[in-house]
């Protein structure tokens, strides 16, 4: 009898990332915080399959659109957010600002009434200003005034989700917070950021007379 030398595969064609979903990864937790090797890994020890990066990268995005719905869907659905907010109470602030001629999303501002009559009546008129990343499926930065209350936490006045940190988003964003607060000059307001461009952007706007940045280095 003549000796099998043919090298053993494991790659299995039928084996695609939607298979894999279905019939492998459907039963386990966490898949979505894992790394693509090591998803490649689980199944090369419980499944002796091999399988590429590709392929687990196209099986951990069918999960997160299984586990958290279709971003663009959801998307679609901000108008009707927006208005709901505003239906709910009249004093609130929501503003969706999208691309033409194809609405795409742009920036989303929202400030409730209860944080900004809160803040104005029970707190001092500082105000920290920050920026940070998204760390969701979609990339983009989120911009956020805080306040402090009478036991020194934090008091949340508004915050809005923009494409990227600019000087121009960052205008769009205290322009609107001014005009929430009734910022005015020479009333005593003062501002607190570690951005230097943030600093410059109250300048620009002649509305901070009392600001106080603090450059972290």
């Amino acid at each position: 009898m003549r000796v099998h030398t043919c090298n053993s595969s494991w790659q299995i064609p039928s084996a695609t990332a939607r298979w894999l979903v279905n019939n492998f990864f459907k039963s386990k937790v966490g898949v979505c915080e894992m790394k693509l090797s090591s998803m490649q890994e689980m199944v090369k020890n419980e499944l002796n399959c091999d399988v590429s990066l590709e392929q687990m990268k196209k099986a951990k995005s069918i999960i997160k659109k299984m586990e958290k719905g279709d971003i663009q869907e959801e998307y679609k659905k901000l108008e009707d957010y927006k208005a709901k907010i505003l239906r709910l109470n009249n004093g609130n602030t929501c503003i969706l600002q999208v691309k033409q001629p194809s609405p795409i999303f742009d920036r989303f501002y929202v400030s409730y009434d209860a944080c900004k009559k809160g803040f104005i009546e029970g707190c001092r008129r500082l105000i920290g200003i920050d920026g940070a990343f998204s760390k969701s499926d979609v990339k983009g930065e989120i911009l956020t005034a805080v306040g402090r209350d009478g036991n020194s936490q934090m008091f949340p006045i508004a915050w809005a989700i923009v494409g990227s940190e600019t000087k121009a988003t960052w205008k769009w964003f205290l322009e609107i917070l001014r005009d929430n607060l009734g910022i005015d000059r020479g009333k005593g307001w003062a501002f607190v950021s570690d951005q230097q461009k943030v600093f410059h952007i109250y300048i620009y706007l002649l509305i901070f007379f009392y600001c106080i940045s603090r450059n972290l280095t």
